[in-house]
């Protein structure tokens, strides 16, 4: 079942959310480091979100090749990058 790319928006926002706020690390533990993502799934938005954050490299690592050349793709980063540039 494909989701909608709203749906696929908040599912990284939470998971971001998660991992930096809930996990008491905060974003500035996350700032020039080096992160391996594993299973990113079929988005690299999680890795866009923690550059944006400022970690200096995200290395992702998935058994399944991933298809990041889609319409539904350069919406869902487009809107990541817009929403954490202000817009």
């Amino acid at each position: 079942r494909t989701r909608s790319v709203e749906r696929n928006i908040q599912h990284i926002k939470e998971i971001f959310q998660a991992i930096v706020y809930k996990s008491s690390l905060g974003p500035s533990f996350f700032k020039d480091k080096t992160l391996i993502e594993i299973g990113p799934g079929d988005t690299l938005g999680l890795a866009l979100m923690f550059i944006a954050s400022g970690c200096k490299k995200i290395i992702c690592v998935d058994r399944f090749k991933c298809v990041q050349h889609s319409k539904k793709h350069a919406i869902i980063y487009n809107s990541i990058i817009n929403e954490l540039q202000g817009g």
